[in-house]
C-alpha cells in the first residue's frame, strides 16, 4: 500500500482551540525529490524509521500527472511513501502537555498490491510495545490495483505529557 499524510495533532484542553502537528515531516516532503512519478528506493523520509531493511523505503513525488503504478497526487503535499514489503513505519513524538490527540493516515493501492490485511495506525508508548490508543484500520482491498483513490482514517486519544510513538502497518 502507499502511505501519505500521517497526521498527529494535539488539542490542549482549555487551550482555546486549534491544533499543533506533533510529527516531523508528516506528509513525507523531505528530502525533496526532483524527479516525478519515479521510484526512489532506499530514500528515507526525514524523521521516520521502519522495521525493515532501509533499502525497502520508496519515496515518490507526484505532481498530478498520470502515474501508472499508483496515485497521481498525494493526499497531502506532493510526496508519498511505498514500503516494499510488510513492515511497520514509525516515529517518536512528544506531547508537551496533557492533550486530546487526533491521529490518522491515508492509504492507496499500488500496482502489485496483494490484498494483504488492512493498513493500521496506532499510538504506542515510546518503545513501541504498548498500544495506548484505538487502532485506526483502513481497508483498501476492494479498491482497484493500482488505485487513484485515497482512503483515510482517524481517531482520538487522551495522552499525558510525555514521549510516544505513532506506528503505521
Amino acid at each position: 500500500a502507499l502511505y501519505n499524510g500521517p497526521s498527529l495533532g494535539e488539542q490542549i484542553a482549555g487551550g482555546g482551540g486549534g491544533t499543533t502537528n506533533l510529527l516531523t515531516n508528516g506528509s513525507f516532503e523531505e528530502p525533496v525529490l526532483e524527479n516525478i512519478n519515479t521510484n526512489n528506493l532506499g530514500t528515507v523520509p526525514t524523521g521516520w524509521s521502519q522495521t525493515g531493511d532501509p533499502a525497502t523505503w520508496n519515496l515518490i513525488r507526484n505532481d498530478g500527472s498520470p502515474y501508472s503504478s499508483g496515485v497521481d497526487s498525494a493526499a497531502d503535499g506532493s510526496q508519498i511513501v511505498d514500503l516494499n514489503g510488510i513492515f511497520v513505519m514509525f516515529q517518536n513524538f512528544t506531547v508537551p502537555s496533557d492533550s486530546l490527540v487526533t491521529f490518522g493516515a491515508s492509504f492507496a493501492n499500488r500496482e502489485g498490491h496483494d490484498g494483504s490485511d488492512p493498513s493500521t495506525v496506532g499510538i504506542y508508548d515510546a518503545s513501541g510495545t504498548t498500544l495506548l490508543s484505538p487502532v485506526v484500520t483502513v481497508d483498501t482491498s476492494a479498491d482497484p490495483t493500482p488505485s487513484d483513490v485515497w482512503r483515510s482514517g482517524s481517531a482520538e486519544v487522551q495522552l499525558a505529557a510525555g514521549e510516544y510513538q505513532i506506528r503505521i502497518a
